[in-house]
């Protein structure tokens, strides 16, 4: 079931609508978009997520980001017994995307489209281990739509 928000004149209130799209075939496109973070001081770093505006089959998506994450390992007593990192992390992401509905005749009228304008952000613990040859990770985290 898909939700979708359209106004309705003259009013400018949107009235939701429920939708059922059948979908008879499924189509995904693989999207991965560049992430980088630099080091700063004292196990602090900054990160930042793009993904340029694509667009494909009436459709179009971008994506940018950013956060800042802190270890604070140093602080615990147990730093140098447990094989263990803990961090925080406060991310922003903004996502940007459309869909062109011409094709589906699900609404009446000229040029229906549904515009997606998504902004979040996500505080999150993140448990690692530091262990010579591979490394676990884990993390618990809420987001705010």
């Amino acid at each position: 079931m898909w939700k979708a928000k359209l106004p309705v004149p003259p009013s400018d209130k949107p009235l939701n609508y429920h939708l059922d799209f059948p979908v008879k075939e499924l189509t995904l496109y693989p999207l991965g978009y560049l992430q980088g973070s630099v080091g700063l001081i004292k196990g602090t770093e900054i990160k930042a997520r793009f993904l340029p505006k694509m667009e494909f089959e009436g459709a179009s998506v971008g994506l940018i980001g950013f956060g800042l994450q802190h270890d604070f390992t140093k602080l615990l007593p147990a730093d140098k017994i447990l094989p263990v990192a803990i961090s925080a992390v406060i991310g922003y992401t903004k996502v940007n995307g459309d869909y062109d509905l011409e094709d589906f005749n699900l609404v009446q009228g000229n040029d229906q489209r549904i515009e997606a304008n998504i902004s979040t952000w996500a505080f999150n613990a993140v448990v690692s281990t530091k262990l010579p040859i591979i490394n676990f990770y884990g993390g618990l985290g809420l987001c705010n739509r």
